[in-house]
């Protein structure tokens, strides 16, 4: 059976004007593929009919496929986001979630079964019981799925449990596995819900032997060993049936980029979602891959989840989160210099995934080093000039920085800060004493998990990320302030970064997948997530994958943090007379 028409297309998203002109950070394969097969795989199952069904979260529209042993499709379904979870519910029956909505499709004759129970929540993941229910995850809770159609909730999210579960995964003794990446562990319960161990450390990221950095999959085989995706070291790590971790499992051929999720097969061999390089996999226990599905344009890759970008003089410099350092690469993409115990310069200044980079007029640059709660100042040759932990606010008395996603230099010497956990934009200068300070707008309204500010011409553009909103606030010689408008912006979604560029307003809507231009007239255009190809690119993703920041590079292009792409994103705008004219 190859019938691909059976579930019929969803709707179609017609290509942008704005143009994906080049990627950073990136080498190909000398004969890439001519197209990606998978955007971003987010999780497989085998079926009892040796078929793999791949959900792919691709935008604007997620997909899912099931394929058969020689990689041909069989059927495939296109649906909003959220579409997490498709799972075996009988030989050719598949249960389905699309957003809290419940389904069973029959592969055969393409006919569908809605439940009349729907879920609390939009569940992020799920699987099969030993009992052939079907637990799903949900931010509250774990729920399970009764083959009589019953939804019920079988251990609530909770300090005694686990936070927020990524992922779940039943054992054959009725073990429960939940990756928790927010707490950064994966959580061993009881068939009743009780905990009954943790790999990693609770709530404490870390690269330690017995630490897990943002663990996003995890599985445990009929033998009891336990497999981990931690996606952000982009590795697959082995525990013993103990918790004893054992090693990294060698994969062969290209390393594994952000791996989502890993699966157990019969026969003891692994299932593996080898999202940042656009393929699943099939491998043993000692990392031989058996079989493909997707092949990846890439040869290597430079960055790690990279969270900011500035672009000066022909360089760019890139706070390389999930590698713990700042790299500066020409324009070009070779690197030039790198900063941290990720890098060669500045290697005992212990960077622990850093939230920012900047560099000032004088060449030094200052790093938001958010998790380690300080600010760093270092010099071009990576020597430690200043390190900030602690300020003394007029209104506060004496602060600790709590996780500063921001800092940069302005003018008088003054230091920049954003700090997230203190829900403040603040200026430090040389004696570590705030001389101004924002900890909401004038009119009252607080902020909420700020992420970055820009200050340029006596006004202050602030991305008040938790409160899904950017404002503009007018800083007055005098030391006071007055809040100028909230730009009309179409409802954002946690944005990271606002900034004025080539005399308009730039807002990174971060979960949305996007850029919102807003021209001096008030009028928008959204960029993303979908963006044409250049024609002398590879088959490379068009998408941005939750951006993070934005830099102007000339006239007519930018520079992107394209975060969960683990690249760069070099994009050229549409010139005057194309669909950005009202906004001159």
């Amino acid at each position: 059976m190859n019938d691909t028409t059976m579930f019929p297309q969803q709707g179609r998203h017609d290509t942008q004007a704005w143009e994906l002109v080049r990627e950073l950070g990136a080498t190909y394969h000398e004969s890439p593929p001519d197209r990606l097969q998978f955007r971003y795989p987010w999780s497989a199952t085998l079926t009892s009919r040796n078929t793999c069904i791949v959900i792919d979260r691709s935008l604007p529209l997620n997909r899912v496929t099931e394929f058969d042993a020689d990689g041909r499709e069989i059927w495939s379904r296109e649906a909003p986001p959220r579409l997490n979870v498709c799972l075996e519910f009988g030989p050719h029956t598949r249960l389905m979630v699309e957003g809290r909505t419940i389904r069973v499709l029959d592969t055969t004759t393409g006919k569908e079964e809605t439940w009349s129970a729907i879920l609390p929540e939009v569940p992020n993941a799920g699987c099969l019981t030993p009992d052939g229910d079907v637990v799903v995850g949900c931010d509250g809770g774990l729920y399970r799925l009764s083959r009589t159609g019953e939804v019920s909730l079988l251990v609530a999210s909770s300090d005694d449990t686990f936070l927020e579960p990524q992922d779940v995964h039943v054992g054959p003794d009725h073990t429960i596995l939940v990756t928790d990446g927010t707490a950064s562990c994966v959580v061993l319960l009881d068939r009743n819900g009780v905990r009954q161990g943790i790999l990693g450390t609770w709530h404490r990221p870390g690269r330690g032997q017995d630490e897990l950095l943002a663990p996003n999959g995890a599985c445990i085989a009929d033998d009891g060993w336990i497999y981990v995706a931690e996606t952000r070291r982009h590795r697959i790590v082995e525990y013993a049936p103990d918790g004893t971790r054992v090693r990294d499992v060698p994969i062969s051929g290209p390393e594994p980029h952000s791996p989502a999720t890993v699966r157990p097969l019969p026969g003891g061999d692994l299932l593996v979602v080898d999202s940042g390089n656009h393929r699943v996999f099939r491998c043993d226990r000692d990392g031989r891959v058996l079989w493909t599905l997707g092949e990846s344009p890439y040869r290597s890759r430079l960055f790690s989840f990279p969270r900011t970008v500035d672009y000066t003089s022909g360089s760019y410099l890139v706070c390389d989160a999930f590698n713990d350092r700042v790299i500066k690469v020409a324009s070009d993409g070779m690197p030039q210099a790198a900063y941290g115990d990720g890098g060669e310069l500045g290697t005992g200044l212990g960077l622990s995934v850093p939230r920012a980079a900047s560099q000032s007029a004088a060449g030094d640059l200052c790093v938001a080093d958010g998790l380690n709660s300080r600010v760093l100042v270092i010099d071009a040759a990576g020597r430690l000039l200043r390190e900030i932990t602690e300020v003394l606010s007029p209104t506060r008395g004496r602060m600790r920085l709590g996780d500063p996603h921001q800092a940069e230099m302005i003018h008088d010497g003054l230091l920049h800060v954003v700090d997230s956990d203190l829900n403040a934009v603040l200026w430090i200068d040389a004696d570590n004493n705030v001389r101004r300070e924002w900890f909401g707008t004038p009119d009252g309204l607080a902020f909420s998990d700020p992420h970055q500010a820009h200050y340029v011409n006596g006004t202050l553009y602030v991305a008040d990320s938790a409160n899904d909103r950017v404002v503009v606030i007018d800083v007055r010689s005098d030391g006071g302030s007055a809040a100028v408008r909230e730009p009309q912006i179409t409802k954002l979604s946690y944005p990271r970064c606002i900034r004025p560029l080539y005399d308009e307003l730039v807002a990174v809507d971060s979960d949305a997948n996007r850029l919102v231009w807003t021209g001096k007239d008030g009028s928008t255009a959204d960029v993303g997530p979908i963006l044409r190809l250049g024609h002398d690119l590879p088959a490379v993703n068009p998408e941005l994958r939750r951006p993070k920041w934005v830099t102007a590079v000339d006239g007519d292009t930018i520079a992107v943090a394209d975060m969960f792409n683990s690249r760069i994103t070099i994009v050229r705008r549409p010139r005057r007379n194309q669909s950005l004219e009202g906004m001159r």
